[in-house]
């Protein structure tokens, strides 16, 4: 393979290897993928045992194949008889804003009025969006992905918004105007979900922008792995791109690919928290490379920051380090089937699937490099999508002429229908009034309980001024 630092090894080597670890890395970062690291194969039963406390509390919500992967979670032996290393590896996706971008309040909007909780779940507070004057950083005005993604896991070391994406074909980006599904497709229009003078529009989580980064970074991982079959014969391979039943970003972590933030998310100084993690399992043992002299410090989040649990308008991140999915913007657009819980809705605002907000406020992200990858740049789904043509979806093969290849396939018609359906009512869409009672007879249940809670919403909303001023 041209510009490989790899060379093959001696003729007739037996099939038990041992591999020095910087040749690997040097092929990782020919292939874009940094950091890497490795750490050798073990049973974390500590791990393990954290994960399974976390399914127990219901944290997990309906995702029901994460307590099917418990006995995989941690032990990579497991998934792959013999496994000696965990090759692990970074793809960023961050993209630069084309235009200046404010960072949401920490503190967004007041407290909404108790609601009626729902049992185990902390108070919800309001989603109103008021960005700090004058505060210009990193984002995309469009977290969630986790889940995820990358997106290590929410609290679960999934892709953050459980994006395991289904395969489909590959299909052109829309051009796209104001008003039309390809709406985010244009870049000046970045962010124009908060812009009132434009028309009805949500906001797509960043990692969702443009191609399935599954076939991507499934591709990079390929490659790699053709060399070193090649390096070492007989050695097994298995790679993995969250698809994978393992703990992702606890692996990350003990390979020194990032730290762990306390919004669940692996972070490094590289790409702050917007990249993908991707693992490749072998029976080759990899000897770590030895630590340069002086020892490097330890990163980690700052003592007193609290911007990731400040700004979350669901409360999903119940305390440091730990993340009830079931409130996870990104869980209720994506993983989450039928209605959602009537006291969240509010919350999600504008957000039609995943949501990035926990990511944006990190002080971490000031870090992130901006990706070059031509597949991710070419979007599919763009940042901000209009509200009126997704209400027309009517079926998967409408999906499929619009988002085949992109990430919002893992949503489906009557998801990505039923987030239209919020953000409508959250933007008070009154043109959208007609498609709205339309879907309030939708054959899936979820679009037509929020098709008839947008209707209320938006027609309440309209109705008060008019009582208000009315003569007694």
């Amino acid at each position: 393979m041209p510009g490989s630092a790899l060379q093959p090894d001696d003729a007739g080597a037996a099939p038990a290897h041992e591999a020095a670890f910087a040749p690997i890395a040097q092929h990782c970062r020919e292939l874009g993928l940094t950091p890497c690291g490795v750490l050798a194969a073990r049973h974390d039963h500590a791990a393990a045992a954290r994960y399974r406390r976390w399914l127990a509390q219901g944290r997990h919500g309906s995702m029901a194949y994460l307590e099917r992967h418990a006995p995989f979670k941690a032990d990579p032996g497991a998934l792959l008889p013999g496994c000696r290393s965990v090759l692990m590896v970074a793809l960023g996706y961050y993209q630069t804003p084309e235009r200046g971008w404010q960072r949401p309040a920490l503190a967004p909007g007041l407290p909404a009025p108790a609601p009626e909780p729902t049992p185990g779940l902390a108070p919800v507070r309001s989603c109103a969006r008021a960005p700090a004057a004058g505060v210009v950083g990193p984002g995309t005005g469009g977290t969630a992905s986790v889940a995820a993604p990358y997106a290590g896991g929410a609290g679960t070391d999934e892709p953050r918004s459980g994006d395991v994406a289904p395969a489909t074909a590959t299909g052109a980006p829309a051009a796209g105007g104001p008003g039309t599904c390809g709406a985010g497709s244009d870049p000046a229009r970045r962010g124009a979900a908060s812009d009132e003078s434009l028309p009805a529009a949500g906001r797509v989580a960043q990692y969702a922008w443009g191609r399935d980064y599954h076939k991507l970074l499934g591709g990079r991982l390929r490659s790699l792995v053709r060399l070193l079959t090649e390096r070492y014969p007989g050695e097994q391979f298995r790679t993995g791109v969250d698809a994978t039943p393992l703990l992702e970003a606890h692996h990350a972590v003990a390979a020194e690919v990032g730290f762990r933030g306390k919004h669940t998310l692996a972070i490094n100084g590289e790409h702050g928290s917007w990249f993908f993690i991707g693992e490749v399992l072998t029976t080759l043992a990899i000897a770590p490379a030895p630590a340069p002299a002086p020892a490097r410090v330890q990163k980690r989040c700052g003592t007193e920051c609290s911007f990731c649990i400040d700004v979350c308008p669901t409360r999903a991140i119940v305390a440091p380090y730990q993340l009830d999915a079931r409130r996870c913007i990104s869980y209720l657009t994506i993983e989450h089937r039928g209605p959602v819980a009537e006291e969240l809705r509010p919350a999600i605002g504008d957000w039609l699937f995943g949501c990035d907000l926990c990511q944006e406020v990190c002080p971490w992200t000031v870090r992130a490099q901006a990706t070059p990858e031509p597949d991710l740049l070419h979007w599919r789904a763009g940042d901000v999508l209009g509200l009126a043509p997704l209400l027309e979806l009517r079926s998967h093969d409408d999906m499929v002429a619009r988002f085949a290849g992109s990430p919002l396939m893992r949503a489906g018609r009557d998801r990505l229908v039923r987030n239209a359906c919020t953000v409508a009512g959250n933007r008070g869409a009154v043109e959208l009034l007609p498609q709205l009672r339309r879907l309030t007879g939708d054959r899936d249940r979820g679009v037509a309980e929020h098709a008839r809670w947008a209707v209320a919403r938006i027609t309440g909303a309209a109705e008060a001024p008019a009582r208000e001023h009315r003569p007694s």
